[in-house]
């Protein structure tokens, strides 16, 4: 019983022993949609299954979740409205399936937090210590193995709540939450970029790793605003450079004849890094063709940088190496973000157990962001 005579969670075996079966409503019921159709951007979308834009499953690993906040959010309005025309409700769940079981734990606590507001206290009292210390898999790990906890994502939502960078009006209403989702998939897909805080701070995968993605809602270049950076000069990487097929560096007008066919300094000292270390890199993999969109063009899409200086972000920092495992192309010369007004520095973490930063890692960082504030 999670609000009590009015909001339960059981098993399914046990909802219809006890009655509820007209009340019972399944993780993917609630999960779906509250639009006429499915976003453009996700024409195949199944309510409740783990998706990462980009990527596909087979690279998942043992990860199941926590469901993406597109998910979350419809989840709150599927269990909004329903609360709303019935008395009570119960959400099932199979007996021994423990994934669906920490994904349906997130949902509820998103619930409770946005919709009914209560403090993360009274949501861990209500829910139990076990189930808000449960744990997700991540992907690269060879069996269960649980790091990030349920509580840690009721904490980041209240945290987003409190802090507004997820404003009321994305959840209070289907049509609210429907907009907000359409611009969140937008970004996801077309960039594999979100807004950790909307207007400030981006975060997303190195954008030459995207534009390979043959899908017709993904950016095709990260600088040029026609869509084709072979009009700022990119050519072959060097013969004498290690390369995988296919990859392309950009050659700097600024440069002299003597250095015109290298990379730039900067790009050339990445590359010397240990990034074979990097074996814990998880490959975009656009051998196969999507199966949804290719009989259209898709839309006229921004470069990285453009949508980057539309939003007025002012410094681009580089956690991955200029060449990586899992890169089918090399990063991209940053020496073009100038052209943008754009400052950029390269912070090269190992992706290796999680990529997590070391002391040193961060004490960089910070660094290259100290000028940089995000007050309004």
């Amino acid at each position: 019983e999670v609000i009590p005579g009015t909001l339960f969670w059981f098993t399914k075996i046990t909802c219809y022993r006890d009655g509820f079966e007209d009340n019972c409503e399944s993780l993917s019921t609630l999960c779906k949609p509250r639009v006429p159709c499915p976003s453009k951007y996700d024409e195949d979308h199944i309510p409740a299954a783990y998706k990462v834009p980009h990527y596909p499953a087979r690279k998942y690993g043992c990860a199941y979740g926590p469901l993406g906040l597109d998910q979350v959010l419809w989840f709150c309005r599927g269990l909004e409205r329903q609360l709303s025309i019935k008395s009570k409700v119960a959400i099932a769940s199979e007996v021994c399936d423990f994934k669906e079981q920490t994904c349906i734990a997130v949902m509820l606590g998103a619930y409770l937090l946005l919709l009914r507001r209560w403090s993360l206290q009274k949501i861990k009292d209500a829910l139990g210590f076990e189930i808000a210390n449960s744990t997700f898999t991540c992907s690269w790990a060879p069996q269960h193995q649980g790091i990030l906890r349920v509580q840690d994502c009721w904490r980041g939502l209240e945290q987003a709540l409190q802090q507004s960078w997820l404003k009321p009006g994305c959840f209070e209403s289907d049509a609210g939450t429907a907009s907000f989702v359409e611009e969140y998939l937008r970004v996801a897909y077309t960039y594999d970029a979100s807004w950790i805080i909307p207007g400030k701070v981006l975060v997303c995968a190195d954008p030459e790793t995207t534009r390979s993605d043959p899908s017709p809602w993904t950016l095709r270049s990260v600088f040029s605003p026609r869509g084709d950076d072979s009009v700022l000069g990119l050519h072959p990487w060097p013969a004498s450079e290690p390369r995988s097929p296919g990859t392309y560096y950009a050659k700097s007008v600024s440069r002299t004849s003597s250095d015109a066919n290298s990379p730039s300094r900067a790009d050339t000292d990445m590359m010397s890094l240990k990034s074979d270390y990097t074996c814990a890199t998880i490959a975009k993999d656009h051998s196969v063709a999507p199966s949804r969109g290719t009989s259209h063009p898709g839309p006229k899409i921004p470069s990285f940088a453009s949508y980057l200086e539309k939003n007025h972000i002012k410094l681009v920092v580089r956690a991955n190496f200029l060449k990586e495992p899992g890169m089918r192309m090399c990063s991209y010369d940053s020496m073009y973000f100038e052209q943008y007004g754009i400052k950029h520095a390269d912070v090269p973490i190992l992706d290796f157990h999680g990529a997590v930063p070391s002391a040193a890692d961060l004490a960089k960082f910070r660094a290259a962001v100290a000028d940089f504030s995000l007050s309004p």
